[in-house]
């Protein structure tokens, strides 16, 4: 009669486990059934196959360096309903059509890519941010990429979020040689790459969905935010902060 194997079984076969081997924490709940009466290997042999088997896997923990960091592709924190220029991605123009903005695409020297799942089910990869809106006829038709975006992407690791104080917040941007109001989408931070790593050049980016219909995306001295219970200004961009070009540390 088959039945699983304990730490400690009856007759001449007793395996004292506590003192021969040593478990990993946490320890394991062995997945194993033997047939008494048949011969076959030791139940010493079948935990120290068992376990050495398991060590022998790859440790996810070491693996992983950040898992907050992306390569390359990644997710927003939270999906947005789009209209995308079709002339970016039709064969014939459609006029903006919509689509559910998920992924964002970060390549050295290029504009940050999104990727939209259409209403026909198609996936269309790394459509640049000025081709998208958030209204299906957006006031600003020619909508240019330096004003949707100030800098290319520094590399190919980022990690995005959702600040909560930030959340919905109005604030405006300086989208090229204009200024635009809007609203607080997320805030992505390059990665692992040499800029990011000189106190002067590392940046965050700022996504915001403006007041025209469409988006941008700007780093934190471009943008200024209303707080009505904190802040107090009449959406002049300060001038009084030096750059941060100093590093710190406690040891």
């Amino acid at each position: 009669m088959p039945m699983a194997i304990s730490c400690a079984m009856n007759g001449p076969s007793r395996v004292n486990v506590r003192n021969q081997l040593e478990f990993p924490q946490p320890q394991y709940i062995l997945p194993l059934k033997m047939d008494l009466e048949t011969s076959g290997p030791s139940v010493e042999r079948l935990i120290a196959d068992f376990i050495s088997s398991d060590q022998e896997k790859p440790n996810a923990t070491s693996a992983i360096t950040n898992p907050a960091m992306n390569s390359i592709i990644g997710s927003l924190p939270k999906h947005q309903y789009v209209w995308v220029d079709s002339t970016f991605t039709h064969r014939e123009y459609q006029g903006f059509v919509p689509a559910v903005w998920f992924g964002l695409v970060s390549l050295q020297g290029r504009m940050w890519g999104c990727n939209v799942l259409f209403e026909n089910g198609a996936i269309y990869r790394s459509i640049p941010i000025h081709a998208l809106a958030h209204e299906q006829n957006p006031s600003s038709i020619n909508w240019e990429a330096f004003k949707a975006q100030r800098w290319d992407c520094y590399g190919t690791g980022w990690s995005a979020t959702e600040y909560t104080y930030l959340k919905a917040l109005e604030c405006r941007a300086k989208c090229g040689d204009e200024e635009q109001g809007g609203e607080y989408l997320f805030t992505v931070a390059p990665m692992g790459d040499g800029f990011s790593e000189h106190p002067g050049q590392s940046k965050e980016f700022t996504f915001i969905k403006l007041y025209n219909g469409r988006y941008t995306v700007q780093p934190t001295d471009y943008v200024i935010f209303q707080d009505k219970s904190f802040t107090s200004h009449d959406w002049q961009f300060p001038s009084c902060f030096r750059r941060q070009n100093d590093v710190f540390s406690c040891e």
